[in-house]
């Protein structure tokens, strides 16, 4: 039961014992032994079906000194079962190693209502996603449901904005799909105008992704939804916005093509 949906993760304590009970030990850690490299990993697929979580200092420490060329990450790893795990199995404390080749980068954190933890969104994570946007060959990125799409669009904000648009690194994303917790039915003027103010930072950050063929921004409750889709297709650019809002008592569906004005 302690190894169950990530109780206790897997690490690289060399030197501590098999189990718990085990009152024999294999020696100290060499803290200094560094992993061999293989070229020849391309991708890694950390799947859902592994109930057995891995470490965040482990999974750094494969993709930093054995995976230098890899290009496609996915990581399924569950929600921790409890604050000690959590801090274990936090995604975005992979996101420093990732190499510079990567091309492809998936991350979905799976949560078990019975087992998991509350998801807590945070910005942390989408902030150095951006940057390691802005700094390697990323075409393609998804985002977990506990990272919140404003972390990556907070640069694109015209009121947060430290520089003129046209001066902002230019990204080689071709997709793009985020988690956006402002998404939801306003309630009041302000959360419209946020709401509006978020899909016009998500048009400014696709104006420096020249190669961009498709955007969602997306926000899921067990009783609504919402799809924000930019896409572009033989030079032609399309919107779709799709909600099922309460007042909406319908699912709402708008297609439109983008001209310049």
């Amino acid at each position: 039961m302690e190894r169950f949906r990530s109780r206790e993760p897997l690490r690289f304590g060399f030197g501590e014992p098999l189990f718990r009970w085990s009152r024999t030990s294999r020696g100290p850690v060499d803290a200094r032994k560094v992993l061999p490299k293989v070229n020849i990993v391309k991708a890694l697929v950390i799947r859902r079906q592994f109930y057995r979580n891995i470490s965040s200092s482990a999974l750094a420490k494969l993709l930093r000194e054995s995976f230098p060329c890899l290009e496609m990450l996915r990581d399924e790893r569950w929600l921790a079962f409890n604050r000690s795990s959590e801090r274990l199995c936090s995604s975005e404390d992979v996101l420093d190693a990732l190499p510079a080749k990567l091309r492809r980068l998936h991350i979905y954190q799976d949560a078990d209502s019975d087992f998991s933890l509350p998801r807590v969104r945070t910005m942390r994570g989408a902030e150095s996603v951006r940057k390691l946007a802005a700094m390697s060959e990323l075409e393609e990125l998804s985002i977990a449901p506990n990272t919140d799409a404003w972390g990556f669009l907070l640069d694109f904000f015209p009121m947060l904005r430290q520089c003129p648009l046209d001066k902002l690194p230019v990204l080689n994303l071709r997709r793009l799909a985020l988690d956006c917790e402002i998404l939801k039915e306003p309630r009041a003027a302000f959360e419209k105008f946020v709401l509006i103010t978020t899909l016009r930072a998500a048009a400014a950050a696709a104006s420096r992704m020249p190669r961009l063929e498709t955007m969602e921004l997306w926000k899921a409750t067990p009783s609504s939804a919402t799809l924000f889709r930019y896409s572009t297709k033989n030079h032609e650019s399309k919107i779709t916005w799709r909600i099922n809002w309460r007042r909406i008592k319908c699912d709402h569906l708008w297609q439109g093509e983008l001209r310049e004005d």
